[in-house]
């Protein structure tokens, strides 16, 4: 009943962590309004489906009440397991542990608002509050040796996770879920692809069909788990497993580890399904999972009674479907071929100078293989204006074939600038002069006037064929030839 509720109670807190922001909104129609502004049943409904007509002090209280229910909802796990666990100790006559357990919890509640005695007042928060309720509700779940367990886990887990935590709020503003966060509606059917990346925030928009789409998501993923987890390496042996799963094992450790493997798999499974599947994540735990797939052979040898002949032979077979594949990974499978776009992008790498900002539909690559800075092309044309002012120094363009499904605006630019550079290679063959450059010169276009200056880079082929890449770099000589016309477009 205990593990039943505890996953119960995770899935509720990872659920409510993830709508905190549309809650708000729907639960606090009115937060922020002036008082004896009327507030109805459908304001609710209006404010979480179309938030982007609300004043900026409502905005702002939004924010406020999305940023205190995070804090808190972890709490609620302590409430319903810890509920659990003194009603467990009041029935065996154990008293201490859950009268001490809310007055641990109302004391640092206290402390917390005590804190701020000692800040500037204008700085004062009631975050401190929240903070020690969440920490007193910690001392609701159970006794002192487990509570021990728990903060030492707590700090070595904090020891490894602060460093990312710290990148992540300082370059997304969420130390939580960083970018991942947008990949819980991402690969849907309502934002599609990896379409979550190139919004800012406030561009999205929850509502009934997204969340029919991430359920929808959630279920594919995890059929998608069930079909492909046995096409792992070696993992006919895995089935072993899933009896060995109902044995309880007499040495204390092997039980523990044998749970421990079992949460990790269960948090993993329930990440992918939200997010995206990721089966080598299982890598970390496939080999304890083999342990005791293994214990359970080695039990049924034992049941089955054979000689030393057989037990050999059966060993020896084992040894054989288990080592074979890595064998075959090692030496007899054909080596991966390198990324095709590598190439262009070291080149891009070499030209672009250090602080350099580079705007592509391929940013990972650039980012990796050219190791510069990158930027996601946005979503909406009439973005590329406002992400050229965040990011001043974007001056390169490193744009593929996947472009011209964009938008018509981005299809014009990558054609024209991929006639141009077909020309430039025809020339070099010919061993003619290559064409004039061309320049990015559009007016009354959204996608044409950010782009404004932006001139031709030549992208040579590699092993004689085209890539399919085209570049521009930001250039204030006059144009000689004019990529997107206003009168064309």
């Amino acid at each position: 009943v205990m593990t039943i509720v505890a996953c119960v109670a995770t899935v509720l807190v990872i659920v409510m962590e993830l709508a905190a922001g549309p809650l708000a909104r729907f639960m606090n129609p009115g937060l922020g309004l002036p008082p004896g502004t009327p507030v109805g049943f459908t304001d609710g409904w209006r404010v979480l489906l179309h938030p982007e007509g609300a004043p900026p002090e409502q905005m702002q209280a939004w924010l406020k009440v999305e940023q205190l229910s995070r804090i808190l909802l972890p709490a609620q796990w302590c409430f319903f397991v810890g509920g659990l666990m003194m009603g467990t100790l009041n029935a065996r006559h154990r008293f201490l542990i859950p009268a001490l357990g809310p007055i641990a919890y109302n004391g640092l509640i206290i402390v917390g608002g005590l804190t701020q005695v000692f800040v500037a007042e204008k700085t004062r928060s009631i975050d401190a509050m929240c903070w020690g309720a969440l920490i007193g509700a910690v001392a609701l779940v159970h006794p002192l040796h487990r509570a021990k367990a728990a903060l030492s886990f707590t700090a070595s887990a904090l020891i490894v996770m602060t460093p990312w935590m710290l990148r992540n709020g300082l370059t997304t503003g969420n130390p939580v879920f960083g970018l991942k966060g947008a990949e819980v509606w991402m690969n849907t059917q309502v934002y599609p692809g990896s379409s979550g990346y190139r919004m800012f925030s406030g561009e999205f928009v929850p509502d009934i069909n997204l969340f029919n789409s991430i359920l929808r998501k959630a279920m594919l993923g995890f059929n998608q788990i069930l079909r492909t987890l046995p096409t792992i390496t070696i993992a006919w042996a895995l089935a072993f497993f899933l009896p060995s799963l109902l044995f309880q094992f007499k040495d204390k450790s092997a039980e523990n580890v044998r749970r421990i493997a079992l949460a990790c798999f269960a948090s993993l499974t329930l990440e992918m399904l939200f997010f995206s599947v990721q089966l080598p994540l299982f890598v970390g735990i496939i080999n304890v999972f083999m342990m005791f797939a293994l214990a359970y052979v080695q039990h049924l040898i034992q049941q089955a009674r054979l000689n030393r002949i057989g037990a050999a032979s059966f060993v020896g077979l084992l040894a054989l479907t288990v080592i074979y594949p890595l064998i075959n990974d090692m030496f007899l499978k054909d080596r991966p071929q390198p990324l095709r776009l590598s190439p262009t992008a070291r080149d891009l790498g070499k030209m672009m100078a250090p602080g350099e900002i580079c705007i592509s539909d391929q940013p990972w690559v650039t980012a990796w293989y050219a190791n510069r800075p990158s930027a996601w092309i946005p979503a909406k044309d009439e973005k590329m204006a406002e992400l050229r002012k965040r990011l001043p120094q974007t001056h390169w363009l490193y744009l593929t074939e996947q472009t011209k499904s964009f938008s018509p605006s981005w299809e014009y630019v990558y054609s024209s600038l991929n006639r141009w550079n077909t020309a430039c290679i025809i020339a070099d063959v010919q061993k003619s002069p290559r064409p004039s450059e061309i320049v990015i010169d559009g007016n009354g276009q959204p996608l044409p006037e950010a782009l404004s200056g932006f001139s031709s880079v030549a992208v040579p082929p590699v092993s004689n064929f085209p890539t399919g890449v085209v570049m521009a770099r930001m250039n204030t000589a006059s144009a000689q030839n004019v990529v997107i016309p206003v009168s064309d477009h």
